[in-house]
């Protein structure tokens, strides 16, 4: 299922990758500082519906580690990690 997984999102990624135009600086600014202060870890073992979770290997903005995270709090979790960056055309 892993791999299955991994192809879906990698495809779905590839169509997306055209629609992907580069934010201002401040709202890259806003979404990094966001990340700083807002966690919903605590709520993690509540959601009780199927998740995915797909992360990339090299994403230097939201690193993997964040992925086995989840991994270990989501009660119905599949996950996959794909060779790309943060953004998928990169």
């Amino acid at each position: 299922m892993g791999e299955r997984c991994a192809t879906m999102a990698t495809t779905w990624l590839a169509s997306s990758a055209p629609s992907c135009t580069p934010g201002s600086k401040t709202g890259y600014l806003h979404q990094l500082l966001a990340g700083l202060v807002r966690t919903s870890l605590f709520a993690l073992p509540a959601i009780r519906q199927p998740t995915l979770i797909v992360a990339a290997t090299d994403d230097p903005i939201v690193p993997i580690a964040n992925a086995h995270i989840m991994t270990r709090l989501l009660p119905m979790q599949r996950s996959t990690a794909i060779r790309a960056g943060h953004r998928p055309d990169h």
